[in-house]
């Protein structure tokens, strides 16, 4: 059809042009709706093995984490809380894609149903990777397989108190 279009605009005829627009105009809302729903799909994976576990899961704002000599306070609805270390039961690191960057989140699970987010975007990021690094038995540089392009999202068990595998990981909190 396309080539339809080009023929009778070659040939100076009106009806030419119009089937040109309207098949430009027609490819562009099918290429935007694919890619729409190519992203769709994409978070919709994501979301459902990343789904909120049963304990409400929090994403961390900037003034809601502050840290201690071997714990950290975590505000969760208005409630703070303080954590130590070793009641840290496991970390699940990903990364969502936002079109033109992506945004490395950490998934942390603790004892008495404290679970929150925090995502690279958080001030207190840095701080919080420091100080899980000073006190868990964690891989030093897990965050450079988390910028390596790939295609998917590069869920990486950053750290497990039981050294469960990463199936095992998301059975537990993510329900699959």
């Amino acid at each position: 059809m396309g080539g339809l279009s080009v023929w009778l605009v070659t040939t100076e005829l009106v009806f030419g042009w119009v089937a040109t627009i309207f098949f430009a105009i027609t490819t562009m809302i099918l290429l935007v709706k694919h890619f729409k729903n190519d992203d769709q799909s994409k978070r919709t994976k994501t979301g459902d093995f990343l789904s909120k576990t049963e304990s409400q899961q929090d994403e961390i704002n900037n003034e809601d984490l502050s840290f201690s000599d071997d714990a950290f306070t975590i505000r969760i609805e208005q409630v703070e809380k303080l954590v130590a270390w070793k009641q840290v039961q496991s970390m699940i690191a990903y990364k969502m894609d936002r079109f033109a960057s992506d945004n490395i989140c950490l998934d942390v699970f603790c004892d008495n149903n404290i679970n929150f987010t925090i995502t690279e975007e958080s001030v207190a990021w840095d701080k919080f990777l420091d100080h899980s690094k000073r006190f868990l038995p964690i891989d030093q540089f897990w965050e450079i397989e988390m910028v390596t392009p790939t295609v998917n999202n590069n869920l990486t068990v950053v750290y497990d108190r039981k050294n469960r595998s990463l199936k095992e990981l998301l059975k537990k909190y993510y329900n699959n």
